[in-house]
């Protein structure tokens, strides 16, 4: 399961959508989904950083994903690997864009 809270709504112009949670080959979680940029200029840095929980609610840490100069209507497939393999359920909690 994945929330986006609020955090989101920080970088209005960056909306985030189909987000999933997947196991990687490597047997750890990774959180997916597709970041638009709808504003008329080319980005510097983004940052989404998520927080990462266990079956039971507990936060096990986070998972960050970044890239740079996402161009006025083009995409970008977020994939940020989480070091644990336990991962339930993960939340964006901070979307930086410069």
């Amino acid at each position: 399961m994945i929330c986006v809270p609020a955090a989101q709504a920080q970088v209005t112009s960056l909306p985030i959508s189909s987000l999933e949670l997947i196991r990687a080959p490597s047997g750890l979680a990774m959180v997916k989904g597709i970041m638009t940029n709808n504003s008329r200029r080319t980005t510097g840095l983004i940052s989404v950083t998520f927080a990462l929980y266990d079956a039971a609610g507990t936060q096990l840490g986070i998972a960050m994903a970044n890239t740079t100069a996402l161009e006025p209507g083009q995409s970008w497939q977020i994939q940020a690997l989480s070091p644990y393999s336990e991962v339930a359920t993960a939340k964006v909690v901070d979307v930086k864009a410069f």
